[in-house]
């Protein structure tokens, strides 16, 4: 499958239905969108115990990135974004991109030109973003009029957006989950149930003694409708060394 043909999909339809599903490593998160008469278009993300997410591919021969959400204290999160491919180096062409972002637009990672110099105080080395709460992430309301629906130059503006808008610890009680949000739900279930084992037992998560258990990746593929996810995705979901596919 083409980038273009998963891209499609999405756009023909903006209403995917969610599943997920506990994991030994973590959970399993499916976004199911129609394809044609006879098939689904899945996207499926891993998120791996205790704070790793990798999310769907699109392409021949695809890049596949995610994230490292690292917890600094109760109020902060270092969010580190990676990228890799399975069987080679990242292309020219791909590490441009990375650093200089698509047609003048923020992507997953933050570009080159995403940060401010470190402030010069002795033993603060902090890299800040130059999109931040402070300038609105530079939003541009003119393009939100015409292009983008955000506003916002890019992807991780948009996200960055979103969390750091709801504060550093929000009240709960005030959200209204859908059912969009399935994985969010099963995700802190997870985590607290987690944070009990690791404080009441002293068990810690899955991933930090259990390794071998992190090779596994996200998937982006085409099933007939009668085929259950889960059994259709997992061979796309195995790493094999030294082999790629093609995601849709």
């Amino acid at each position: 499958m083409t980038e273009e043909r998963g891209q499609l999909y999405k756009m023909r339809d903006k209403h995917p239905r969610f599943e997920t599903l506990d994991t030994d490593y973590g959970v399993l998160i499916g976004a199911r969108r129609n394809a044609e008469e006879d098939s689904y278009y899945w996207r499926i993300t891993q998120f791996l115990m205790p704070f790793h997410t990798i999310i769907p591919p699109y392409g021949k021969d695809p890049v596949f990135s995610g994230h490292a959400w690292v917890p600094m204290d109760d109020e902060s999160t270092m969010a580190l974004c990676f990228s890799y491919h399975p069987t080679r180096r990242l292309a020219e062409r791909e590490l441009s991109m990375l650093r200089e972002g698509r047609k003048g637009e923020e992507g997953l990672h933050p570009t080159v030109n995403a940060f401010v110099a470190p402030r010069l105080v002795p033993g603060d080395d902090d890299w800040r973003m130059r999109l931040n709460m402070g300038n609105d992430y530079e939003v541009d309301w003119m393009a939100q009029r015409v292009t983008r629906f955000s506003g916002l130059p890019g992807i991780w503006p948009q996200d960055g957006a979103m969390q750091e808008g709801m504060g550093a610890i929000y009240d709960r009680t005030q959200e209204h989950l859908g059912a969009s949000d399935t994985g969010i739900i099963r995700m802190r279930r997870r985590l607290i149930r987690a944070a009990k084992a690791l404080r009441d037992e002293g068990i810690a998560p899955r991933g930090v003694t259990a390794a071998e258990e992190y090779r596994v990746r996200s998937a982006a593929l085409v099933l007939p409708r009668e085929t259950p996810w889960v059994a259709g995705s997992a061979p796309f979901r195995a790493i094999t060394p030294g082999v790629n596919y093609d995601a849709a």
